[in-house]
């Protein structure tokens, strides 16, 4: 982190706010809980901090500020230490570690109630995973939460709800990514193959979904796959593509 957020190039005389900046926006705070001045205050708080020739940690003290700084409503003459210890000590640092993890987990936003328990724990366990995790997977969530994250783990519901996609969406992003023409034939293998809402999920529309991938990629003939009276049945062109001579085929 020190090399790729350019921490290694961060000097009193010339300090860079790229380690800072992203250790409160997406490790511990979250955008809208810290200011463009505690941005500032704690990039000078980590200066020479750096990498040694071998790529590991060392401190340069004459490339540190010693000044007094203030941010995130702390003053003094704080190091990269101390900028841990002040962040840790906000209110919203438990908050969007809880909420990330449960996220993650669960597929859906908690509710702030149980954002709140989860983040009480998170502080009251000295901030170590483990308790966190092993509440978490103990108390089952509410019913509602079982029901919006089912919906975003089959990824049938709306885009804005769980920002998730229909199969339509999967399928679209694939063949951007690949540059593919979407046929007429491609558009009845989605229809035939990746299913919606708990069909999404089966081990039959799985096998299809590899089917399709294979049929992007131009190693799947598509002619395996759905039957040959559909429509548009020469329109199958696959641009791009780079097909190895005897590709294993998804079936």
């Amino acid at each position: 982190m020190l090399t790729y957020l350019n921490n290694n190039v961060n000097r009193k005389d010339r300090p860079n706010e790229n380690l800072a900046r992203e250790l409160m926006e997406l490790f511990s705070l979250g955008i809208g809980n810290y200011t463009e001045k505690d941005i500032k205050e704690v990039a000078r708080a980590l200066t020479g901090r750096t990498t040694d020739g071998h790529g590991d940690y060392a401190y340069n003290a004459s490339s540190h500020d010693d000044g007094e700084k203030t941010f995130l409503g702390a003053t003094g003459k704080f190091d990269g230490d101390d900028v841990v210890r002040v962040i840790l000590a906000q209110d919203a640092c438990p908050r969007y570690i809880a909420r990330r993890i449960i996220t993650y987990f669960e597929g859906v936003e908690p509710s702030k109630e149980r954002l709140q328990e989860y983040a009480s724990s998170l502080r009251a366990n000295d901030f170590e995973i483990k308790p966190f995790l092993r509440k978490l997977s103990s108390t089952p969530p509410s019913t509602a939460t079982r029901s919006s994250a089912r919906a975003c783990k089959d990824r049938s519901s709306s885009w804005s709800a769980c920002r998730g996609a229909w199969p339509a969406h999967a399928t679209a992003g694939r063949r951007r990514r690949r540059g593919t023409a979407r046929t007429t034939r491609l558009r009845a293998a989605e229809r035939q193959g990746l299913g919606r809402g708990e069909a999404w999920i089966t081990t039959s529309s799985l096998m299809q979904r590899g089917n399709l991938a294979g049929m992007l990629l131009g190693v799947v003939k598509i002619d395996e796959v759905i039957s040959a009276d559909d429509s548009d049945m020469n329109d199958v062109a696959m641009a791009r593509t780079r097909a190895s001579p005897n590709p294993p085929a998804p079936r």
